[in-house]
This record gives C-alpha cells, structure tokens and sequence, in this order.
C-alpha cells in the first residue's frame, strides 16, 4: 500500500508500507517495511532510483535500514 506522485516530468516520488508474510519462521517475526524514495527519469525507459527502507521485526530480525540505489529499465 502506497502512493507515487509525479513531481515533474523528471521526478517521481513515492512512499509505501510493504506487509511480508513470514510463516517459515517461529522464532523470527518481520511485520513489514516503511520505504520513501524518490525516481529521476534519466531517458524514455530508464530512471536512476533512491530509497530508504525501514524493516520492522523481532526476534534476532531487530529493526533494519538500509538505503537502495540502482537504475531501473523497462524492456
């Protein structure tokens, strides 16, 4: 669940919970993440892509952050 909102042409900027369901484990609980980010759209099907995540859990799965770079294309 989230919302992406075009800034500009260029820009994108999104934000959104992820829910993950992790039954396989009984001693580990992931509940699910927060990630805000933001798109720049580099030509017709490439863009350049910054997020930063906040995971949600227990056990030996404490809370984690991690920030994500990379390009994304579309074939």
């Amino acid at each position: 669940m989230g919302v992406d909102y075009t800034a500009t042409d260029r820009w994108k900027v999104k934000a959104r919970y992820e829910k993950y369901d992790d039954d396989d484990s009984a001693t580990d609980t992931i509940e699910g993440a927060y990630v805000v980010g933001a798109d720049y759209k580099l030509g017709e099907n490439t863009a350049l892509m910054i997020e930063y995540r906040n995971v949600m859990g227990e056990g030996t799965e404490k809370d984690k952050t991690d920030i994500g770079i990379g390009i994304k294309t579309k074939l």
